[in-house]
């Protein structure tokens, strides 16, 4: 009798194996997961983007992906987002025109002192008006300082948000070498990158800006040279401090996932071979929840480089309209015969996209450690 038993379950027909709906485990396992903290962030990029995209639900987003299913009409998004482009340009008209008309006045009264000879009240006149271009223009830029400031506060916050949860994924699936590593590396990465971007280039990037407006209101340059080496030194140390981060927790994954793999086979090789019977069968479902565990991994994943991406979009589309209006401005102050409002006017367009770059680093960092944690732990699943 018990021959027969074990013949009848090992060598059953299809209609008595039990039907396994794997889109039912992924389910489950999303239901335990804790998403409120990305959900969160989710519902933000929705407030923002509500002109320009459906509504999006993190569970939904990771459920298309598995079924293969495409998230958004990308066309139709990209010619909304030209029209936001657009229209962040128009918004900037003003301060254009603010600026463009105090260089006329500042070109008339320079215009006319040379022909009348100097005097004390047209230079005066001629300050006020430097100063109240300068004064227009901080305030601009401070206004997109805080717009790169927000944008790098969101991606930490999202980052905080999506790690704990990828790096639970990443230990369930047994790599726990790699998630004993991550945990510390990419938490103090994260922290360490914004906390930087902050304190030293933020501001450095905002000193070099003011310098580069008082000297505008001088004929000679005083401090121009020292503007640029600020600049510099604040996208030298951003892009260098980026690199070593993303180099440590490039180099430590393929180590600790080279120890995981080999730990993973051991246990599904221990299970098969000496547990009597239905080792077999024990491995292969252990390898059927892990494969839908690594599924929800990589589509958690794939969503929040979509959502990272996104975080960053509209901020800067935003900088790069008011650069844009930056250099027109140049060249269209350029001809009224003021060079130096003419050469500042350039240089803080340059700085607006330098500050552009800054968050352009910090997410590309993340990008990359959300890409590492995508790809740790899929090889030994595969294999």
């Amino acid at each position: 009798m018990i021959f027969i038993m074990l013949t009848s379950l090992t060598y059953g027909t299809e209609q008595d194996a039990p039907v396994i709906n794997i889109e039912d485990i992924i389910y489950e396992q999303m239901e335990e997961m804790d998403i409120e903290d990305i959900q969160n962030m989710i519902d933000v990029v929705n407030k923002d983007y509500e002109n320009i995209l459906p509504r999006m639900s993190l569970k939904q987003m990771v459920t298309e992906l598995i079924k293969g299913e495409q998230i958004f009409d990308y066309k139709e998004i990209f010619k909304k987002i030209i029209q936001f482009f657009l229209h962040e340009i128009l918004i900037n008209i003003n301060f254009a025109g603010q600026i463009l008309v105090i260089a006329i006045i500042i070109g008339v009264l320079k215009n006319a002192s040379n022909s009348f000879g100097e005097s004390t009240v047209s230079s005066l006149a001629q300050l006020i008006c430097y100063s109240a271009a300068v004064a227009i223009c901080i305030g601009n830029f401070r206004y997109a300082y805080t717009i790169g400031a927000e944008t790098i506060n969101s991606m930490t916050s999202f980052m905080q948000a999506l790690f704990p949860i990828i790096i639970t994924i990443i230990i369930s699936l047994g790599n726990f070498a790699s998630g004993a590593l991550y945990h510390p590396l990419i938490l103090a990465a994260i922290n360490i990158v914004s906390s930087l971007a902050e304190t030293i280039v933020l501001p450095a990037i905002f000193l070099s800006a003011i310098f580069f407006l008082v000297n505008s209101m001088t004929e000679s340059s005083y401090i121009k040279k020292l503007a640029g080496i600020i600049r510099q030194f604040a996208i030298i140390f951003m892009g260098f401090t980026v690199t070593i981060f993303s180099g440590i927790t490039a180099i430590q994954g393929i180590i600790s996932s080279s120890a995981d793999g080999v730990l993973v086979k051991t246990a599904k090789f221990s299970v098969d071979k000496f547990i009597p019977i239905i080792g077999s069968y024990i491995s292969d479902s252990v390898d059927l929840i892990l494969s839908c565990s690594t599924l929800i991994k990589n589509s958690l994943g794939a969503v929040g480089l979509l959502i990272l991406i996104l975080i960053i979009l509209i901020p800067i589309l935003k900088l790069l309209s008011i650069a844009v209006i930056y250099k027109v401005l140049s060249i269209l102050v350029e001809p009224i015969g003021i060079q130096n409002i003419s050469d500042s006017l350039n240089e803080m367009g340059n700085t607006i996209i330098i500050l552009i770059v800054v968050v352009l680093l910090v997410a590309i960092m993340f990008l990359i450690m959300i890409t590492i944690l995508i790809n740790t732990g899929n090889a030994a699943i595969i294999r």
